[in-house]
């Protein structure tokens, strides 16, 4: 027998995919200050290839959860594992498969400014690894 909240997110991403679009209200600050606690944001399905700082909403531990994306490795089987990060969290997100995900945000983007910061964050972690 399939979980209520695993039912309630395959219910979703039926809706979003017949009417292409679907808004949410953000009940936690991990994207602030660019998607403060109560934002509406607006989700479109999942189509093409998923990209660095593309903003998704989905599933986890039986909630959904809206991250953008660090990278995304594609395996042997075609299905990547994508590693996301919440604007105000000090760490990546357990890796998710592409099945889990509900859709990308498309009212909001990650400004130029977090992307840089991200990525000077990751050059300086890999410098201090050696």
């Amino acid at each position: 027998m399939k979980r209520p909240a695993k039912n309630r997110f395959e219910r979703l991403k039926a809706d979003l995919a017949a009417n292409g679009k679907l808004r949410c209200r953000l009940i936690t600050g991990s994207m602030a200050p660019l998607m403060p606690v109560g934002e509406i944001i607006e989700v479109a399905p999942l189509r093409g290839d998923i990209a660095p700082f593309d903003i998704l909403v989905f599933m986890t531990d039986e909630r959904l959860t809206c991250h953008y994306v660090v990278h995304a490795n594609r395996l042997k089987d075609h299905d990547p594992v994508i590693v996301t990060r919440g604007l105000a969290s000090g760490h990546e997100d357990i890796p998710i498969r592409r099945s889990a995900v509900l859709g990308r945000v498309v009212s909001h983007r990650v400004p130029l400014a977090a992307k840089l910061a991200a990525v000077s964050k990751g050059i300086l972690r890999r410098i201090r690894s050696f």
